[in-house]
């Protein structure tokens, strides 16, 4: 399902974005990095949701695994 965002979400972030951080990002910015970030997920998605043992740690903001489950991945596409 695809999101699409309404003109006020855009002003939204990008007030919160001006405020927080002092820069002039404009709505033409925020959408194009919105499409990179979606793609990204989407290939990381591809990558990861068949594989048992990776998870997602969101305090980290990285895809983790034991070293065990590394290798065996690895050994796999070699």
């Amino acid at each position: 399902m695809e999101v699409i965002f309404t003109t006020m979400p855009y002003d939204n972030i990008l007030s919160l974005f001006r405020s927080t951080y002092d820069n002039h990002l404009r709505k033409k910015n925020l959408k194009n990095r919105m499409k990179t970030l979606k793609d990204h997920f989407g290939v990381c998605y591809d990558h990861f949701h068949d594989l048992n043992g990776f998870s997602w740690n969101s305090i980290a903001k990285m895809f983790e695994a034991e070293a065990k489950v590394w290798k065996e991945l690895i050994k796999e596409f070699n």
